[in-house]
């Protein structure tokens, strides 16, 4: 026996074997995956912070009807992010009912935790309330969570923005001058 020598397969075998593997190859051939859904564009947009691109593709899926109340969520982020408020609001109004539906109280009462905020923004104060109450009484024989903490900074929020938006009839006025330096009036 000679070292080194690979003795190989007769040629008609080889012939052989290269028809059976094309054969497999084109048996075991998969078809093309179908192209993404916009509710998967969108989804995936979300995850790369591509905010415009998410709105488009999860609006165009909406149109469509293919969003579950999830993807309204998402949609609602989506349009908060671009700025687009207004339809934040009633995208995530219509979340929160699907939730509500679904009886999925969490969602629901993240829901109404975030409107409470947008309307916040909108200076639509009334709407806030309301809707920090909503989400207030879902919560009250809960054991504490996230959402709890969530309305807590909605509610410190909306205290702050609406101390900033004190009428100047009510606002103490700024202390006046008094000899030379305005600091002594802030003093009495």
């Amino acid at each position: 026996m000679l070292r080194g020598v690979v003795r190989c397969a007769p040629a008609s075998d080889r012939r052989t074997d290269r028809v059976q593997n094309d054969r497999m190859a084109t048996n075991s051939s998969l078809p093309a995956p179908a192209p993404p859904t916009p509710v998967e564009q969108g989804r995936a947009a979300l995850a790369r912070h591509a905010w415009g691109e998410a709105f488009e593709q999860l609006t165009k899926a909406d149109a469509q009807g293919q969003l579950d109340g999830g993807d309204l969520e998402l949609l609602a982020t989506a349009a908060w992010w671009t700025g687009q408020l207004p339809q934040a609001i009633e995208v995530r109004e219509r979340s929160y009912a699907a939730a509500m539906k679904a009886n999925r109280l969490e969602a629901a009462v993240m829901a109404a935790v975030s409107l409470a905020r947008d309307n916040v923004y909108r200076a639509a104060d009334s709407m806030s309330a309301a809707w920090a109450r909503r989400a207030e009484r879902s919560l009250e024989n809960v054991p504490e969570n996230a959402a709890h903490g969530w309305l807590a900074i909605v509610r410190s929020f909306r205290a702050a923005m609406s101390a900033i938006s004190i009428p100047r009839s009510r606002r103490r006025p700024w202390p006046r001058r008094s000899g030379g330096d305005w600091r002594i009036g802030m003093l009495r």
